[in-house]
């Protein structure tokens, strides 16, 4: 999913932001919602950042390390009372300590563009600001439809599980002879 984000994150660039939610000006959110929406195939507008933090909470992983982001990944630092934060998306590797480029909606123009690097962002949001800054992954949940049909499939279609069984089953009768009282085969 992460690549699918970066390629429209690519094709995005240049997106006028004035006409979101925000006017431009606080259109982070709005902007970075709107190309998770395209890439997950549902709509998907979400204005307020503090929203967009609770979203990413429950549908994507959070990444621990900067040395583990991929582009595509989420970059986030949430408002705080005091403080309006911003988010971003991933972009590539620009050096090894690791350092990425990110893309965000620009307070300047009014555009969605390559405007921050990650090593700029933290030293602007966490140690200027002192906001938290988080990193996300978002994943293509199963729909209930594409669950259900694995739900339905009959053990015996599943080669794998059948052979599993049968080999518990195997391990069950064999295991008559084992101690009653710790279940351990002597």
């Amino acid at each position: 999913m992460s690549a699918r984000i970066y390629v429209i994150t690519l094709n995005s660039v240049g997106m006028d932001t004035g006409s979101l939610p925000g006017g431009g000006i606080y259109s982070s959110s709005a902007a970075v919602s709107k190309i998770l929406g395209q890439a997950l195939e549902q709509p998907l507008k979400i204005v307020y950042l503090s929203d967009l933090y609770q979203w990413l909470k429950s549908n994507a992983l959070p990444i621990k390390k900067p040395s583990e982001l991929l582009p595509g990944d989420i970059v986030i630092s949430p408002s705080s009372r005091d403080v309006q934060g911003h988010v971003g998306i991933v972009g590539e590797k620009i050096s090894e300590k690791p350092d990425f480029s990110i893309y965000s909606n620009s307070l300047d123009s009014c555009l969605f563009l390559k405007n921050w690097t990650l090593s700029r962002w933290k030293e602007y949001f966490e140690k200027d600001l002192k906001l938290d800054v988080f990193y996300f992954r978002v994943f293509k949940p199963f729909s209930q439809q594409t669950l259900m049909q694995y739900e339905k499939k009959p053990t015996a279609s599943l080669p794998r599980l059948s052979s599993f069984f049968r080999l518990r089953d195997r391990s069950t009768h064999s295991s008559s002879q084992s101690n009653t009282e710790t279940g351990q085969v002597p």
